[in-house]
């Protein structure tokens, strides 16, 4: 089972991997939901749990799931020293 503390950072980097490839700002998205933008930082920082919503509309947004959104990210290369 995953932790609310898990999820929460799970949400958090699959949107901003999302934003980041789309090139999107926290005010596009938000205005494209219809949130504010306090929303999806509160949302990248770990602050609040997105309502389920919330989450439906920002994976329509990414042409994406809830289920993507929420799920473990996979690890990235890391760049060596």
């Amino acid at each position: 089972m995953v932790s609310e503390k898990q999820l929460k950072k799970n949400i958090a980097l699959n949107v901003q991997r999302l934003m980041t490839g789309s090139k999107v700002t926290q005010v596009q998205l938000a205005e494209a939901i219809g949130v504010k933008q306090a929303t999806i930082s509160n949302i990248l920082r770990q602050i609040n749990m997105p309502s389920v919503m919330i989450l439906h509309r920002i994976a329509e947004f990414f042409d994406s799931s809830i289920d993507r959104l929420t799920a473990k990210p996979a690890k990235s290369l890391s760049k060596s020293a």
